[in-house]
């Protein structure tokens, strides 16, 4: 429920920064069970493809077996993307207003925050 709240404030207009105040008051839990949520953790949820039902395979890779060492996946490795793997927590075209409204630059004269 605490997803589904994230987008439908982010998508009417909140400042994830504002987001993470709210999420922090209400004393919702973030995934490593904090109360204290902060605007990067916000951003990092709308940007997760895994809950629009989407998933991308091998974002990071392990470089060192013994040491269990394992890094971003920067094109050393072939991401595998995969539609509708499982059940969407929000629909695709809410991800996607998102991401295009993460993407946008309020100072831009086609910025519109209604969209």
């Amino acid at each position: 429920m605490t997803v589904k709240a994230i987008y439908a404030m982010f998508l009417h207009g909140i400042p994830v920064n504002q987001i993470a105040f709210i999420l922090s008051k209400s004393s919702k839990k973030t995934g490593k069970n904090n109360t204290i949520w902060s605007a990067s953790s916000v951003i990092k949820i709308l940007r997760n493809e895994k809950y629009c039902g989407n998933v991308v395979a091998q974002k990071s890779i392990i470089v060192n077996v013994l040491l269990q060492k394992s890094q971003k996946n920067e094109g050393r490795e072939p991401l595998y993307y995969k539609d509708n793997h499982h059940e969407a927590i929000v629909s695709r075209e809410e991800h996607i207003r998102a991401l295009l409204f993460l993407r946008s630059n309020s100072a831009s004269a086609y910025y519109n925050p209604h969209y």
